[in-house]
């Protein structure tokens, strides 16, 4: 990746750090103004205060903690928007180890808003059927994923 898509990926990271750390406030410091994140339901949650009343739960790590890393960006037009993929992970406070976690894929629009601050926009993942996963499925993943941004050489 360029310098400037991994300035994203960096804020990816961080915005997934901010939920490993249950910090709301950092959280919504990630999140546009006027974001949209849509999930299974059909309703997309609309608006950063919606969305950290919805993630509140998620944040505070229940009903199960949600981890993501970003794999890849790549930023478009003027330069002031990008798309973040990777993938995200779930482990669940249940004892029966075949649910406890799943494995899924995200994908997150990124905005540069006038104060030069990256965004989400829009925030999005496979959240109906992620794959059920062992704990060393989730050791493995946690193994591969690169210490800091893969850059172009």
């Amino acid at each position: 990746m360029s310098s400037a898509e991994c300035e994203v990926w960096r804020r990816e990271r961080s915005f997934a750090e901010s939920v490993d750390r249950h910090d709301t406030q950092a959280f919504a410091q990630h999140v546009s103004v006027d974001a949209v994140f849509v999930s299974d339901d059909p309703k997309p949650i609309r608006g950063r205060e919606s969305i950290v009343e919805e993630w509140a739960g998620i944040i505070a790590g229940e009903p199960y903690a949600l981890h993501w890393y970003p794999g890849s960006v790549q930023i478009a037009g003027d330069g002031k928007v990008a798309l973040s993929r990777g993938l995200y992970w779930m482990e669940s406070g249940k004892s029966d180890t075949s649910k406890r976690y799943a494995i899924g894929h995200f994908i997150s629009v990124w905005s540069q808003e006038s104060d030069g601050v990256w965004r989400v926009l829009y925030d999005g993942g496979n959240t109906e059927r992620p794959v059920r996963a062992t704990e060393l499925d989730i050791q493995h993943l946690k193994a591969s994923l690169p210490a800091a941004c893969p850059m172009q050489p």
